[in-house]
């Protein structure tokens, strides 16, 4: 159920300028000084825009799709083709 259970799934206003940097500066003052993404094209593409604004992040694939430039196997592409 991951991010769905907790109604963080595909937030619309994170797609946004705005959205990102207010993301960024909650980060901030609640004292996050990085993040471990553990997901898709979807998540890592946002953890990516959040490396470029200064967070620190580190992203570990984790996609049924195995469409991650750069790994061999994701996590959960075993999961799936079994």
């Amino acid at each position: 159920k991951g991010g769905t259970i907790l109604l963080t799934a595909r937030c619309e206003e994170f797609k946004t300028a705005k959205g990102q940097e207010k993301a960024a500066e909650i980060l901030e003052e609640e004292g996050i000084d990085g993040l471990i993404v553990v997901g898709g094209d979807g998540s890592l593409t946002g953890a990516n825009v959040l490396h470029k604004m200064g967070v620190k992040v580190i992203g570990v694939p984790a996609t049924i799709d195995n469409d991650i430039y750069g790994t061999d196997t994701a996590i959960g592409v075993d999961t799936s083709l079994n």
